[in-house]
């Protein structure tokens, strides 16, 4: 039989070869990709009951907090407020979801009424899409979990109702 945690681990463990303490990110990594080893690295704690990984979740958010996780993809932006979510549910830590409600602040600069609303890919506005739509609706959903604030339901209603309407599903 297989030894899926010996996998789990091997799979970390080289994840962990590519970690630039310094930049606090993964070399030959793109920027929203960080965000989903950050995710990995909870997933793996949360499977495993360990916690080898807070330093490095620790070093990447201070090493990078003062870009306050901004690019100019708001899909980018949108994979880091989960990452920061999943990290506050990890970790209890506010800054954490914190982070993650100010990046979803700047994601709703996204959107307007142009295509009958739904958030643009790209902070220039060439066009829309559905990740960017997708992932905004978890993080709205997700924070709306956590904080029970109304505008969070509000903007996953929203997105929901025009995604639905998109011609993006199916």
């Amino acid at each position: 039989m297989a030894d899926y945690n010996a996998y789990a681990v091997a799979c970390i463990e080289a994840l962990q070869d590519w970690y630039n303490t310094k930049k606090g990110l993964w070399n030959t990594m793109g920027w929203w990709n960080a965000a989903n080893a950050i995710e990995a690295l909870i997933d793996h704690s949360l499977l495993t009951g360990t916690n080898i990984s807070s330093s490095v979740i620790t070093n990447t958010y201070e090493r990078n907090v003062k870009s306050k996780f901004f690019s100019n993809y708001y899909d980018d932006e949108a994979w880091w407020a989960l990452a920061w979510i999943k990290t506050y549910d990890l970790t209890k830590d506010e800054r954490y979801l914190g982070s993650a409600e100010t990046i979803f602040e700047d994601i709703c600069t996204g959107w307007d009424d142009v295509c009958g609303g739904g958030l643009w890919w790209k902070k220039d506005r060439t066009y829309k899409a559905a990740i960017q739509n997708e992932l905004f609706l978890t993080v709205a959903t997700r924070l709306f979990e956590r904080r029970a604030e109304a505008t969070y339901l509000e903007w996953a209603n929203k997105e929901w109702d025009w995604f639905q309407k998109s011609g993006m599903l199916n």
